[in-house]
């Protein structure tokens, strides 16, 4: 009966180192899918733009078209599949 119990115990032992390196395994895979947040780019964006987090405001309503760039490119197609963003424009002035 011992040796019964002690060889379930050696089964049970390599049945959690397998698992472990499993959970290991995953975790490097979610940390590189991961990858790192996006934001905006201030030095490549106009002047008159207040830029906080996600969020762009025109400071001044006389301005033109406007421009602003995230910090990192958009990820290539090979890498992840579909790349999907939105824009929402939450006030209208002129003719935006």
């Amino acid at each position: 009966m011992l040796c019964r119990l002690q060889g379930i115990v050696v089964k049970m032992e390599k049945y959690q180192k397998g698992q472990q390196l499993r959970i290991v395994g995953l975790q490097k895979t979610v940390a590189t899918l991961r990858g790192p947040q996006n934001r905006w780019d201030l030095t490549k964006s106009h002047r008159g733009l207040t830029i906080s987090g996600l969020i762009v405001v025109a400071e001044n309503a006389n301005w033109g078209p406007c421009s602003v760039f995230a910090a990192l490119p958009i990820p290539t197609k090979k890498d992840f599949g579909i790349f999907y963003f939105e824009v929402t424009i939450q006030e209208q002035k002129h003719f935006l």
